[in-house]
């Protein structure tokens, strides 16, 4: 297959909303870009969790204590410029709007729909949310110079509001729907910038809205589970014919991931680059590909990942796949390419778990619960989805990767540091599973104090030393102290949260080790069996 090289945008996406991390980690993000031939940097300034940048006309919003000054911001977007790069600044603007509501004098926006979805809405009809998106949007414009402004629009649940149900039973929930993005058209026109959204309820949920939108936005396609090419140019098509310009946006990390990604989402990456490099229209302009939530991973820990991506999107996949990693090695690493490389590369994205996510067509063993509390052992004491033997080979495999690529340390010459946070990471996922097969051998050995305690010593032991090792890396570019300071909700999970849940595993474990008993009472009654 031929592939169109002439795209306008070719990049990745900075997660920033939901962990701020340090302007030189960004800095040293668009190095990467200029570097390997990409030319965007999607910049998320807003979510649920908070602003990463401290608005400076709306101090109310919900802001990390971490955020950014606004001078910070303009800064960055202007080193960016310098490099080759456009950062695009995402403003949410009608989903995983928390930043707003959570704040008292918004909380009366809230405009969550019908309870049956985790995600919320902005009330799209009420003059105080068109008055706030306004002043955010014309804040993001003045501070980056890209010609694009990014409102998100993403899974939004809405239409509970008074305002909201007047106005769906006046006009119909997709007209709604259709003037408040419309509307967000309207102001980035009058900035001069293009207007990009997400385009799951367009190209997908809400198909009719395509017939109202203003066809001068950009829909940013995504859908990551799809591995051809196939749906992925059929909902191109749809767009491109309604007169529309569309970006791509597969995933790197996403909710069916945790601290790394397997080989089933480089195929989700390889075939947008595929469906989108065969399509010669100027209305395609390439891909953004994301990469959510980095307290999943490990700071520094996904160099190779990112490195992947660039190498399919500026060569394609057929030169990415014999030869991305080799790249990687040899220009990042510093180091010399031989066959104990390509074991480590054959593995490093074949053995790595799943988590059970929203999408279809899971696979795979899954990630094991984390226990740090009660209710969690419990849970993990419980839980017969995989046998002891299956736990073990996953741990023995993961183990034996590990101890492969420490091997092979003393040849990396360059970011060293970042070889380090790759095999950490691969050491924490067998921890993992190392753990959960000691929390059911606990539970097996609950009557016997003495052989209880050495093996909840055991575990606090390594709960330790794992937190530890993973602070100190990710204290390079992050803020440890508030990410360990975190309160957990009750819809986190190890797996969102990687670092906030080793300080409270640390903790819980300590706990029992102290005091064995309590071990014993909560495993009363639970299954001891997992062969």
């Amino acid at each position: 297959m031929k592939y169109q090289r002439n795209w306008e945008i070719r990049g990745l996406l900075a997660d920033a909303a939901r962990l701020p991390e340090s302007i030189d980690s960004y800095r040293r993000l668009i190095d990467f870009h200029a570097d390997h031939g990409l030319n965007a940097l999607m910049f998320r300034l807003t979510d649920d969790a908070g602003c990463a940048m401290r608005f400076a006309g709306h101090p109310e919003l919900l802001t990390f204590d971490e955020a950014f000054t606004p001078d910070q911001m303009r800064e960055l977007a202007r080193y960016a410029q310098q490099r080759g790069v456009w950062l695009i600044p995402e403003v949410e603007s009608f989903g995983h709007s928390r930043y707003i509501t959570d704040a008292p004098a918004y909380a009366h926006l809230s405009d969550r729909g019908n309870g049956t979805e985790h995600f919320n809405g902005l009330c799209p009809v009420h003059p105080d949310t068109h008055a706030l998106l306004a002043d955010l949007l014309r804040e993001a414009a003045d501070i980056f110079p890209s010609p694009y402004l990014h409102a998100g629009c993403d899974e939004v649940n809405w239409g509970g509001s008074e305002w909201s149900r007047q106005a769906i039973a006046d006009r119909g929930r997709v007209r709604v729907c259709a003037e408040h993005i419309n509307r967000l058209q309207t102001v980035a026109d009058s900035l001069g910038k293009q207007l990009i959204i997400w385009a799951d309820h367009v190209l997908g949920k809400d198909g009719e809205l395509l017939k109202w939108l203003d066809n001068r936005i950009i829909l940013h396609d995504w859908r990551y589970d799809d591995q051809t090419v196939e749906p992925i140019l059929a909902r191109a098509d749809e767009a491109m014919t309604g007169g529309f310009r569309v970006i791509g946006g597969p995933a790197l990390h996403w909710c069916r991931w945790g601290a790394r990604i397997g080989d089933e989402q480089l195929a989700n990456l390889n075939a947008y680059v595929r469906a989108y490099g065969s399509i010669d229209d100027p209305r395609c302009l390439g891909l953004l590909v994301t990469h959510w939530v980095p307290t999943r991973s490990l700071h520094n820990g996904v160099w190779d990942t990112l490195a992947y991506a660039a190498a399919s999107l500026t060569q394609g996949p057929d030169f990415a796949a014999p030869n991305a990693w080799r790249v990687f090695v040899t220009q990042h690493l510093g180091a010399a390419w031989n066959d104990d490389w390509t074991s480590i590369f054959a593995d490093l994205y074949r053995v790595i778990p799943q988590r059970r996510c929203c999408a279809p067509g899971y696979t795979g063993i899954e990630y094991p619960i984390n226990a740090h509390d009660a209710a969690t052992l419990k849970r993990a004491l419980a839980d017969a989805g995989h046998s002891d033997a299956e736990y073990q080979r996953e741990a023995d495999e993961l183990r034996g990767l590990a101890e492969r690529m420490t091997r092979q340390r003393g040849g990396v010459t360059k970011n060293i540091g970042d070889y380090d946070a790759m095999t950490l990471s691969i050491r924490y996922l067998t921890y993992l599973f190392d753990r959960v097969l000691l929390w059911r051998r606990a539970g097996e050995r609950a009557g016997d104090a003495g052989a209880l305690g050495v093996i909840l010593r055991d575990i606090a032991g390594r709960d330790r030393a794992m937190l530890d090792a993973v602070a100190a890396n990710d204290a390079v570019g992050r803020d440890v102290p508030a990410m360990l300071g975190r309160k957990l909700l009750a819809t986190d999970t190890s797996a969102d949260h990687l670092l906030t849940f080793l300080g409270h595993a640390a903790a819980f474990s300590a706990k029992l080790a102290a005091d064995p008993r309590i071990f014993a009472d909560l495993s009363v009654g639970q299954p001891r069996s997992h062969s």
